[in-house]
């Protein structure tokens, strides 16, 4: 239930994704009282209120963040890693994660894109050891 300045409150869920929402990022469009329009940006790991471009909670200018082409390229190393390494439902979760924190860090971050990458780099090398480490462990109780 999403409420609004102590608004009628309304279910999230019958709210329809506005126009602005991305494959990582869905937004919804609240009618406010006043007959204006606050806007919910939400993701698997973040939730904003957003009234008039700025946050609710920091102030800050918030707008549906751009993907950057460059993040395509982890998507699908996560997939091989997915396929090669460690698949399944554990295999998927630990991708899944993996990904949605890679565009986290590629559209959220204040730091430059050179950063960006490093952090994804080093985000991807830290999975691709977790991931054979899991199957290293399941080879070992199989075998």
């Amino acid at each position: 239930m999403i409420s609004v300045n102590g608004g009628e409150e309304v279910n999230a869920k019958t709210i329809k994704n506005s126009a602005d929402s991305n494959i990582f990022e869905a937004v919804f469009d609240i009618a406010l009282p006043n007959g204006e329009i606050a806007k919910m940006f939400s993701s698997t790991t973040q939730k904003h209120l957003v009234y008039n471009g700025r946050d609710v909670v920091t102030g800050e200018e918030y707008t549906v963040a751009p993907i950057p082409a460059w993040t395509w390229v982890f998507v699908v190393l996560y997939a091989i890693n997915f396929f090669v390494f460690l698949g399944g439902a554990l295999g998927g979760v630990v991708n899944l994660f993996a990904i949605l924190f890679t565009v986290q860090i590629a559209t959220r971050s204040k730091k430059s894109t050179g950063v960006k990458i490093l952090l994804n780099v080093l985000l991807f090398v830290g999975v691709v050891i977790l991931s054979l480490v899991i199957a290293s462990l399941f080879l070992g109780i199989r075998g």
